[in-house]
């Protein structure tokens, strides 16, 4: 990868532009509609800059939960969680489909996409995507294989 880096930047200073195209990850991913959408997975500094969308109880709650245990993951327990969640869930999703673009409210002249939209499998699958529960083929990323770590 450095050497494709290098490649792109010549001899100057890479460009914004440059950096992104080769150090994020963007993948089409196919969705159960059939749909390809153009889709990055959040980074560290995106949930940094949103985890204050989430109260605090359940940030703390999910803190403390380990991926390799058999418990479920934390789930919202009052209604003001359950709203911020899916608040949080829906800016996660504005923030990292790239295309097409979705938002609410829609611009439907630039091509933007309501998140009433989507079909419920296909945003059940992006958001799934999304919170790193399953890959681009929809293979499950929280189930334990004998042998092998979770998410490996």
């Amino acid at each position: 990868m450095e050497e494709a880096i290098e490649k792109i930047a010549g001899n100057g200073a890479m460009s914004a532009e440059d950096y992104m195209r080769t150090r994020l990850k963007q993948y089409e991913v196919k969705l159960p509609s059939g749909a390809v959408f153009l889709i990055r997975r959040p980074n560290l500094f995106w949930f940094g800059e949103n985890a204050g969308l989430l109260p605090a109880e359940l940030v703390d709650r999910a803190s403390h939960w380990n991926p390799l245990d058999t418990n479920p993951p934390v789930v919202p327990r009052t209604p003001e969680e359950i709203a911020a969640f899916h608040a949080h869930r829906r800016k996660m999703v504005e923030d990292c489909v790239l295309q097409p673009k979705i938002r609410r409210p829609a611009n439907k002249e630039a091509g933007e996409m309501d998140p009433e939209d989507l079909d419920e499998r296909d945003a059940a699958f992006i958001t799934d995507y999304l919170a790193g529960v399953i890959d681009r083929d929809g293979r499950s990323l929280r189930e334990e294989a004998p042998g092998v770590p979770v998410g490996g």
